[in-house]
């Protein structure tokens, strides 16, 4: 019997050292998790300001530029206006120098039929195809 005493007591005392031990770890893991909770308070505390500071930064840059829009807005506005007034300016020298090219060519296109026309006739008396050969041209092209 005394050998059961023996064993009953080490049990007993390998269970006190265990119960101890996981009472000491629990104590170690509830203190861990308070000091990470504090730290991530501290840390969304922290990210909060960051965060408050950078908005109001952008609201301070948003209105700089307005203001800045706001004081260059008639140069803008004359810069787009004379962007228009050289597109229309450029257009009417296009159209301008297209309906001359038409002109020319249709006044060729007219005399060349003439002088065609008088060949097929027989009254031609042959200078008019060196005219037309040479590529002489009356509207000075």
């Amino acid at each position: 019997m005394a050998d059961q005493k023996k064993v009953s007591f080490e049990d007993i005392l390998s269970r006190s050292l265990g119960v101890a031990v996981a009472v000491g770890a629990l104590a170690v893991g509830i203190a861990a998790a308070a000091m990470n909770s504090e730290r991530s308070r501290q840390m969304r505390e922290e990210v909060k300001t960051r965060l408050d500071v950078l908005g109001k930064r952008v609201d301070d840059l948003s209105a700089q530029a307005n203001r800045a829009i706001d004081q260059h807005r008639p140069e803008i506005e004359s810069t787009i206006q004379k962007g228009r007034q050289a597109v229309v300016e450029g257009l009417d020298k296009a159209r301008t120098v297209v309906e001359q090219g038409a002109e020319r060519a249709q006044t060729y296109v007219n005399r060349t039929a003439d002088n065609v026309g008088s060949y097929t006739n027989g009254s031609g008396t042959g200078s008019g195809t060196d005219s037309l050969s040479e590529g002489n041209d009356s509207t000075g092209s």
